[in-house]
């Protein structure tokens, strides 16, 4: 009697604890099925079809003469450059020569002044209309500026300006810059890449970078190895580099913080000649987050006779 009872027991146990390790089981391949839907229907449109995040931009270049700063200053005191989540990020732009700031709507007054004004010199010298002009753009919508394609991961480049070798002084050569020679051609860009994206939004991630050397494209070998074709030699500038979060619509302005020194952002923005000399200000605006639905590919079937 004792036997069948201790038996019993033991039956118990087993069914309820196997019961349990079936209800845990399936509550986990339910789950795991729960997880893989939504991964595809966030990789996939209503159709089936994959989907792609792009981001669209607007930029334009603008050069003032820069013994005209009042405009410029006006500018910066109405942009918020607090727009950097880590402090020290922007002491460090500042301190080599880069500013940062960042608008909502309604833009500020003066960089509206400032677009308009730049956008009608640059037409007067070209006999265009300046409400067509195709590399401005202004916040009330009339005119365009110089489209910029982003997708989701991906990246892109904007040339900021051109300076020469002899710009930059001795005591600021970099050792990467090996082979530079005086009066050669620098190319200073901006080189830009979304970290994420979603409805409404994007992280996008700014590296200020030098282009020199020649622009073919030509085959470069290192440890025995072809590598790919490289268009110029780059050097990035990894200390410079910084990302803003951007909402639809708003406006990013970049260019010079005065220093004592010389410094990177004073190459990036300004440009001396023997007759002026000239700041520019970069203008970004934010046009939106699309979303792109794949179409399946052309498939051909054939038979071998």
């Amino acid at each position: 009697m004792r036997f069948r009872t201790e038996l019993c027991v033991l039956l118990l146990f087993t069914s309820v604890s196997g019961c349990a390790l079936f209800q845990e089981n399936a509550s986990d391949k339910l789950q795991a099925k729960i997880d893989q839907e939504r991964s595809r229907l966030r990789e996939a449109g209503p159709t089936g079809h994959p989907i792609k995040r792009i981001v669209r931009l607007t930029s334009s270049v603008i050069a003032q003469p820069v013994s005209e700063n009042r405009i410029r200053q006006a500018v910066w005191r109405q942009m918020c450059e607090a727009c950097l989540e880590k402090p020290q990020a922007r002491r460090s732009l500042n301190q080599n020569g880069f500013r940062v700031g960042i608008s909502q709507r309604p833009y500020p007054w003066a960089l509206e002044s400032l677009l308009s004004t730049s956008r009608k010199q640059v037409n007067a010298g070209s006999g265009k209309d300046s409400s067509k002009s195709p590399m401005f753009f202004s916040a009330s919508g009339r005119g365009s500026g110089l489209p910029i394609v982003i997708p989701d991961g991906g990246e892109s480049q904007i040339e900021v300006r051109r300076g020469t070798a002899a710009e930059i002084p001795a005591e600021a050569s970099i050792p990467s810059m090996t082979g530079l020679k005086a009066g050669e051609e620098i190319r200073c860009v901006l080189r830009l890449k979304t970290i994420e994206s979603q409805d409404g939004w994007t992280l996008v991630r700014f590296q200020p970078e030098l282009h020199f050397g020649a622009e073919a494209m030509r085959l470069t070998v290192s440890a025995d190895r072809d590598l790919l074709p490289m268009r110029q030699k780059i050097v990035p500038l990894f200390e410079q580099q910084f990302e803003i979060k951007l909402h639809r619509d708003d406006v990013v302005v970049l260019g010079y913080h005065p220093n004592s020194e010389w410094s990177f952002g004073q190459f990036f923005f300004q440009t001396d000649s023997l007759n002026s000399s000239m700041e520019h200000l970069l203008v970004l605006k934010m046009s939106g987050v699309e979303t792109i639905e794949g179409r399946p590919s052309l498939q051909v079937n054939y038979r071998k006779n």
